[in-house]
């Protein structure tokens, strides 16, 4: 999979990251500053979850 040169996580990276949230319970802010990203990046990424699932995640 390719990934833009700026991309913190890739689509493995992203899915995992709201994985955690959704199966775990972890606070998005907690896995966003683990992960390197705005706490606004990680909402952006569970909407397109919650909208498209997996496939939500476009591949760069």
């Amino acid at each position: 999979m390719h990934s833009h040169p700026n991309a913190r996580l890739t689509q493995k990276g992203r899915l995992r990251l709201v994985s955690q949230h959704l199966e775990q319970g972890r606070s998005l802010r907690e896995l966003a500053t683990e992960n390197g990203i705005s706490l606004r990046c990680a909402y952006r990424w569970l909407a397109r979850y919650r909208s498209g699932g997996p496939v939500g995640f476009p591949r760069f």
